[in-house]
């Protein structure tokens, strides 16, 4: 039986929905990387987003091989959050992404040109606070520079270190 013609747009309504939150799902899955180097995983994901929101990308990613294994997942998901945040709330034109050594210490820098926000006011959501988080686990700091109008610049300072203590009992 076929359905009725005013039902066609419901339908059409749902398969986008399915096929955005497909495509949300597949953006937060990282990738293994344990198969990908960082500088991949997070290039792979920016130009993912980027030529699906046409905006402008700059990756300079060689200091990434600075991070060491046992960080590089958070690391990962600071930068996606990051660039996630920029598309999803700057609406920027461009997005530029740099790992670097400052010292002796490794630094992520994601910045954008978009709409940005009074960083003073501004509601810490659960990405934020997901990135300030993996930051401490890190022994890391983060810094987020915005102001209205003026874009974002999100900065990830990650010392020297080794691996964390393991005990053994947990």
């Amino acid at each position: 039986m076929p359905l009725p013609i005013v039902m066609q747009p419901v339908i059409d309504g749902l398969i986008a929905v399915i096929v955005n939150l497909r495509r949300v799902v597949d953006d937060l899955r990282p990738h293994d990387l344990s198969q990908v180097s960082l500088a991949a995983a997070i290039g792979a994901h920016a130009r993912g987003l980027s030529s699906r929101h046409g905006i402008d990308l700059d990756l300079d990613l060689d200091g990434a091989v600075d991070v060491a294994d046992w960080a590089a997942r958070d690391v990962y998901r600071i930068a996606q959050e990051a660039v996630s945040n920029a598309v999803r709330h700057g609406s920027p034109d461009h997005i530029a992404i740099r790992v670097f050594r400052r010292g002796s210490n490794t630094v992520l820098e994601v910045s954008d040109d978009g709409t940005g926000f009074d960083a003073e006011e501004v509601v810490r959501g659960g990405g934020l606070a997901g990135m300030a988080e993996r930051a401490a686990a890190l022994g890391a700091q983060l810094q987020v520079h915005s102001r209205p109008a003026g874009g974002t610049r999100v900065e990830l300072v990650i010392p020297p270190s080794q691996a964390p203590e393991v005990d053994p009992d947990h």
